[in-house]
C-alpha cells in the first residue's frame, strides 16, 4: 500500500471516530489513531487493534472518559 493509498484508508476510518465538541481527550484519540494506524498498516495490525491500543493509552491518565466511535465499524471486544 503506497502513501497515498494509506492516507486514503486512514481517513476514511476517521470518520468513524468523531469529532466531539469540547473533548480534548476525544481529539486526542482522532490523532493517536491517525499516527498509530499508519504504522499498524505497515505491520499488519487491524484497525480494531489500533482503535482499542489508543483507548487504552488514553485511558490511563482519564479512566472515566468514554471514547466515542462507530460501533458497527470497530468490531472491539470488550
Amino acid at each position: 500500500m503506497n502513501n497515498e493509498e494509506m492516507t486514503r484508508l486512514v481517513n476514511d476510518e476517521l470518520t468513524h471516530i468523531p469529532e466531539v465538541y469540547d473533548d480534548i481527550i476525544q481529539a486526542g484519540l482522532r490523532s493517536s489513531y491517525d499516527a498509530s494506524r499508519r504504522h499498524a498498516l505497515k505491520i499488519g495490525k487491524t484497525k480494531e487493534e489500533t482503535l482499542s491500543l489508543c483507548i487504552e493509552w488514553l485511558k490511563k491518565d482519564n479512566p472515566n472518559w468514554k471514547p466515542t466511535y462507530d460501533a458497527s465499524f470497530f468490531k472491539l471486544t470488550t
